[in-house]
């Protein structure tokens, strides 16, 4: 007898967990219709039509709005109405075609980019015809300048100017590095690029000679900014570039461009120099002097 009534017990206690869960699928699935019925409603940003069979008002999809549509304006309808005649479709072989190149160029038009990216170094390309005849010892880390030989020295090139400019780079942000510091960073930046190895003496001094020069000094009294990034947009295109020394002066913001190549002039560079005015203009910085320093001829 004991043990029916706790077989009794639990079968009571499961029934009864049985029928919670139920009535709470029920609360649920009474919830959802709510939910569903509220979205359908809503979609009509001005007007809800609602369309009911006359011998049975009481439609049971839209049974809960009743007391609403009671008082909702009813729309005639019409005994009769007239269909709009409806012109045959051309599918002739030459309506195809001139449809097929339509579509054509509407994709054309959509694939297009929408902008497009460039550098300021990439748009100086016009220096190149300035220095047909330059000397061929020389080269041009940016590959602005390009001469007509192949030839080619240790210290020019790509490779070489990257080297000055981190060390540059790390002499402007370090003011207690001293030459054995520069020397081992030059070290490293030219792990790939052995051939430097035999010209790191030189870059060290073609570095110091820059430290001696004025602007640097100038520069290191006040704020400063080395290797700056920057992009600007304009028209649909993004103009990148990296300005090489930044800094502030009572009168207003001086940019500095470092270059390896041929001793070419400020003129030369101007739309380079505009390109970072113009840069620095958007955020609200007052440019008083953009200029070059050629680092060959730098003492």
């Amino acid at each position: 007898m004991r043990m029916c009534r706790r077989f009794h017990s639990t079968d009571s206690r499961q029934r009864s967990n049985s029928e919670f869960r139920h009535a709470g699928q029920l609360r649920y699935l009474a919830a959802e219709e709510d939910r569903l019925l509220y979205v359908a409603a809503t979609r009509a940003r001005e007007l809800l039509f609602v369309c009911r069979w006359t011998g049975n008002h009481k439609n049971k999809a839209w049974g809960v709005l009743n007391d609403f549509l009671a008082r909702a304006k009813e729309l005639t309808v019409p005994e009769s109405a007239t269909a709009q005649s409806v012109e045959p479709l051309d599918c002739s072989n030459d309506a195809q075609a001139r449809s097929n190149v339509l579509r054509v160029a509407a994709h054309d038009v959509a694939r297009g980019p929408s902008w497009s990216i460039t550098s300021v170094t990439a748009k100086a390309g016009h220096i190149a015809r300035m220095t047909r005849t330059a000397d061929a010892s020389a080269d041009d880390p940016t590959k602005v300048v390009g001469t007509d030989t192949p030839a080619h020295r240790a210290d020019a090139g790509m490779a070489w100017g990257t080297l000055i400019h981190g060390l540059l780079e790390h002499a402007m942000r370090h003011k207690s590095a001293t030459r054995e510091d520069l020397r081992r960073l030059a070290m490293w930046l030219t792990v790939e690029e052995r051939q430097l190895r035999a010209v790191i003496e030189e870059a060290l001094d073609t570095v110091e000679r820059a430290a001696r020069a004025g602007f640097w000094q100038l520069a290191r009294t006040g704020e400063h900014s080395v290797e700056t990034p920057f992009m600007v947009s304009e028209s649909g295109r993004l103009t990148n570039g990296v300005i090489d020394l930044l800094f502030q002066t009572p009168e207003g913001w001086q940019i500095i461009d470092y270059k390896t190549d041929l001793a070419l002039t400020d003129q030369a560079y101007q739309q380079q120099l505009d390109a970072y005015r113009e840069a620095l203009r958007r955020i609200g910085c007052n440019v008083v002097d953009a200029s070059i320093v050629s680092m060959r001829s730098q003492t």
